[in-house]
């Protein structure tokens, strides 16, 4: 999901958190945690966001927004997540987890109409009711398992790029008194290396932080930074050192 699109969700909500259909959920609505992209965050609200959408009633906005608020994982892409099953995908969805749930029962299976109603899941399932929520059930829970996997996989392919030369031509643009750079997750730390030795050339001390450096104390001498905010305080005291 485009790191603008969930800026401007937040924003909106934000702006209009004291309206009736969102006063309900209290300030949490507006928490960081909702709206960041931090991979864990992400991760988990993929996996969430699958399980969700086996569940076999018009529920899936609601649940997910729960789910979100006590879990504090990201409010958007959880919900974008359970549009995994759609419209267009419910029926081949849904039987297949009534197939499941059969083959896992030991029955026979049986053709049935699928509607997405309480009155259906009251009176239209019928002695099928059994197969078909197990069948669910494990669904959610086989589908959900990889689903962070795999988003987790991508966000490491795709954190390995670090911008070392649009960063150094900006950098020779602002001309900056020290640069500050963070990173939650860090798969080659030789590119980050190389970065922080070409801002160095220009004569630019270079400050890191983030759970990266936070989980390796010795990361940020490894890469060559010449300090390491371990949080905020640490890191705006090492910058008030360097300015002066």
């Amino acid at each position: 999901m485009p790191r603008r699109v969930v800026k401007q969700l937040s924003q909106w909500v934000t702006a209009r958190r004291q309206r009736w259909y969102l006063r309900v959920f209290g300030a949490r609505i507006t928490e960081p945690l909702l709206w960041s992209l931090n991979r864990h965050s992400i991760t988990g609200a993929f996996g969430a966001g699958i399980a969700i959408a086996f569940i076999p009633l018009p529920l899936h906005t609601i649940v997910a927004v729960l789910v979100a608020l006590y879990w504090r994982i990201n409010l958007p892409v959880v919900l974008a997540s359970t549009w995994v099953v759609n419209p267009f995908t419910m029926v081949p969805f849904y039987y297949g987890a009534y197939r499941l749930g059969t083959l896992l029962m030991g029955g026979t299976p049986h053709h049935f109409k699928f509607q997405l109603s309480w009155r259906w899941l009251e009176h239209g399932l019928g002695p099928f009711w059994k197969p078909f929520l197990l069948g669910c059930l494990v669904s959610a829970i086989v589908f959900s398992l990889p689903g962070p996997w795999c988003r987790e996989r991508g966000w490491r392919r795709r954190g390995g790029r670090l911008p070392g030369p649009e960063l150094a031509q900006m950098v020779r643009e602002v001309r900056p008194k020290f640069v500050g750079l963070s990173a939650g997750y860090l798969p080659r730390p030789e590119s980050l290396k190389d970065t922080i030795a070409e801002l160095k050339e220009q004569g630019l001390p270079v400050l890191v932080g983030g759970p990266a450096f936070n989980r390796n104390a010795s990361l940020s001498t490894r890469v060559g930074a010449d300090g390491h905010g371990s949080d905020v305080r640490v890191a705006v005291t090492l910058a008030q050192r360097i300015g002066k």
